[in-house]
């Protein structure tokens, strides 16, 4: 079987992270697999970056299309979660390649994403797509908080302070559906919530939908000396210590804010030590004790972080499937987060961890209190998040649930 895994990036963000750790299970399994990107990171054989030798007028048109699009939605109050549906490929990707399946990712600022679809139906090339946020339903959000427009075609965009009910969140959200409603993909869901979303939405919930998370290498994510971990890292070894990790921790979807009003919370003396990591260091208010283990990539140096760490917090406002709470559990650390999103998939309450009620940071205080003063249950609920991560969340695991899918798609 040879299959063409598709995304903008190789391992920047967590789609890309979670299209890569597929890529290398379905090697594994031994699939033809290959990874074709826009921006390649490692020097990995079975990634393949795009290059395209065409100079057709049609492809100047696209870019002439997308850069008067851009010009458009450049006024986005939060240009980092929304983007357009236009770009200069689509139909190059097909080219020289003859995959018995093509698995578009987050494409999203590489390819056309109404183009590609159709030249897929008008090749007969089966397509599956996760769905890693918000984007290809709506006309612009990646996450769209409380606006609820993409349910009725966008338009009149706050994101854009746009008034007008044909803007370019309309005209974005009818392409792509337009272009869904003719290729008929068959869309994978990391998370319930998001399948949920998805069959809701005016014609993506015609679309065959299925769930399966993300996996990661559990040998690499694996429980690791606690001690041996701080001696590394240069921890003290009898603190309490709660982990957050964040790329980048002023990111109000993140809920950075809200993990550091729930430790001040905390009475000073039981209020345990703060270990980040990401690209950039937290502001962290003076009364609470931090220390910022940098920016790692690799997935052994961040086991080794986890492995420092007593609990994770996630205190997302808004997420998916967060890696973070994948690789915690994999590293068998117990998990605090908020009731949103995917992460109640990965936290049963009381079994890997406790969930508190959205956005509410005495809530969450409650919470990481709740297993902070009980090593027992702390231990306890590691032991079961490491279990469920083996069974659940393994490469092997996730390259059976899609292997499956596929088998099922080319035998129709």
């Amino acid at each position: 079987m040879k299959v063409l895994l598709v995304s903008t990036y190789e391992q920047i963000g967590g789609a890309a992270t979670a299209c890569q750790r597929l890529h290398r299970a379905l090697s594994a399994q031994g699939v033809a697999s290959e990874l074709l990107v826009r921006h390649r990171q490692s020097e990995d054989r079975g990634v393949t970056v795009f290059r395209t030798s065409e100079k057709s007028l049609a492809r100047l048109g696209r870019r002439w299309r997308r850069r008067l699009a851009e010009s458009q939605i450049s006024g986005a109050r939060k240009p980092d979660y929304f983007s357009g549906d236009l770009a200069d490929y689509a139909p190059e990707i097909f080219h020289q390649r003859r995959p018995d399946l093509v698995h578009l990712h987050w494409i999203h600022r590489f390819l056309d994403l109404g183009l590609v679809l159709r030249t897929a139906a008008d090749r007969r090339i089966p397509i599956v797509w996760t769905l890693h946020d918000f984007r290809p339903l709506t006309g612009g959000c990646h996450f769209p908080g409380a606006c609820n427009r993409f349910m009725v075609r966008c338009g009149k965009c706050p994101e854009l302070s746009s008034t007008k009910e044909l803007d370019p969140t309309r005209r974005s959200w009818e392409r792509i559906h337009q272009a869904v409603a003719a290729c008929r993909p068959y869309l994978v869901a990391p998370s319930r919530w998001l399948a949920s979303q998805i069959q809701k939405t005016p014609d993506f919930g015609g679309c065959p939908v299925r769930v399966i998370p993300y996996g990661l290498d559990t040998e690499t994510f694996r429980p690791r000396d606690k001690g041996a971990c701080r001696e590394v890292l240069g921890l003290p070894p009898n603190r309490t210590i709660v982990l957050y990790i964040a790329d980048r921790p002023d990111d109000p979807r993140k809920g950075g804010d809200l993990l550091m009003e729930a430790l001040m919370a905390i009475p000073k003396e039981t209020r345990p030590l703060l270990l980040t990591c990401g690209r950039r260091a937290p502001e962290v208010p003076s009364g609470i004790e931090s220390f910022h283990a940098g920016h790692e990539t690799s997935a052994r140096w961040l086991s080794v972080i986890y492995g420092a760490s007593d609990l994770v917090a996630l205190p997302s406002r808004e997420d998916n499937f967060p890696q973070t709470g994948l690789e915690a559990m994999a590293c068998g650390r117990a998990l605090v987060g908020f009731r949103i999103g995917g992460i109640p998939d990965m936290i049963e309450e009381g079994e890997q961890g406790f969930l508190a009620e959205p956005g509410n940071a005495q809530s969450l205080r409650q919470a990481l209190e709740r297993v902070l003063q009980q090593p027992e249950m702390m231990w306890r609920l590691g032991v079961a998040a490491r279990a469920k991560a083996e069974a659940n969340y393994s490469l092997a695991a996730s390259a059976r649930a899609h292997l499956t899918l596929y088998r099922e798609m080319l035998g129709r």
